[in-house]
């Protein structure tokens, strides 16, 4: 028994032995292994980099050069789409408009040849503010999946769920004091994409002028595109436009003519109050002239009765008898 324990231990021992040793060749051919995996990625990737080179410097007008091989245009194609990813698409806070925004969001990516996962990373780093707490309802696993991002975002801020919304801004819409006609009819062109966006052409053409035409604040300005026959809803902008200049020259002139019509009203009060002092003038030097004249009178007449007096006290001392008379 002992002796059969023994030999179960010398067997174990050469066992031991031989994997030891084995697994020193096995340690030393990975090894070698790695080592030379290594050294051919090294030289594939100075062959991509010698080819690149030589393809970046290569006149691409020869007619000599050789076509491409699979490898290279390979790299090119990594190369341009390196390129194209220095794309960045703006920021997204929920503010502005969704559809536009996804719009250019989507440009970008294509651009940028991403991937669906590559764009559902970027729109993520995109968000800012309240769009940004979307994420909140949308469980970690599945926020690399770009469709249940975009479906939550356009539950949120897309346009076809607030279509009756932008049918009764339309009913209500008035232009305000302060908007210019530029400004009133682009928002509700704006109004109405959004609230028939499969309508036919004609038909928001209808819905539009109507919507301009009813919402004007110059009822003059109503009345005159009324009565004209548009068939875009930049028609009736330019009439009005039109109507407006006109009628702001009419005011210029009418505003030149009161002031002429002023002017001259000024101009015949002077005249008359220049023929007034003119004759206020005249009587004056009159009345001095007849008080100068009543002054020699006066001083006449005084001599007259001093001498009249003189005589009188002289017939007296005398006793003339023409005293009795």
């Amino acid at each position: 028994m002992e002796q059969q324990i023994d030999q179960v231990g010398i067997k174990v021992n050469r066992i031991e032995k031989v994997v030891a040793e084995n697994k020193e060749e096995i340690e030393r051919k990975l090894e070698d292994t790695r080592r030379q995996v290594q050294r051919e990625i090294l030289e594939k990737i100075n062959g991509l980099e010698h080819q690149l080179h030589r393809t970046s410097i290569a006149d691409s007008g020869d007619c000599s050069t050789s076509p491409a091989t699979p490898l290279q245009h390979s790299s090119l194609m990594h190369t341009e789409r390196s390129v194209h990813k220095m794309l960045k698409p703006p920021t997204y806070d929920g503010q502005s408009s969704w559809s536009m925004y996804r719009r250019q969001f989507e440009a970008a990516a294509k651009a940028n040849g991403w991937t669906p996962q590559e764009m559902a990373t970027s729109l993520v780093i995109s968000l800012r503010g309240q769009a940004l707490e979307i994420l909140q309802s949308i469980p970690e696993e599945q926020q690399n999946d770009y469709d249940r991002i975009i479906g939550a975002l356009e539950i949120r801020y897309g346009h076809k769920y607030l279509r009756q919304v932008y049918q009764s801004q339309i009913k209500s819409r008035q232009q305000r004091s302060n908007e210019s006609l530029q400004e009133y009819e682009a928002d509700i062109e704006r109004l109405i994409h959004l609230a028939y966006p499969q309508a036919p052409k004609e038909f928001l053409e209808q819905i539009g002028i109507q919507t301009f035409i009813d919402g004007l604040v110059d009822t003059e300005m109503q009345q005159a595109l009324r009565l004209g026959r548009h068939t875009t809803i930049s028609d009736a902008l330019i009439a009005a436009l039109e109507f407006k200049a006109a009628k702001e020259a009419s005011r210029s002139y009418k505003h030149l003519v009161r002031q002429i019509k002023v002017a001259m009203q000024r101009e015949n009060q002077d005249a008359q109050v220049r023929e007034m002092s003119d004759q206020h003038l005249f009587v004056d030097s009159m009345m001095n002239e007849s008080v100068i004249s009543r002054n020699k009178n006066r001083s006449i007449c005084v001599d007259v009765m001093d001498r009249l007096k003189e005589f009188y006290l002289y017939s007296i001392l005398r006793k003339i008898p023409a005293m009795n008379c």
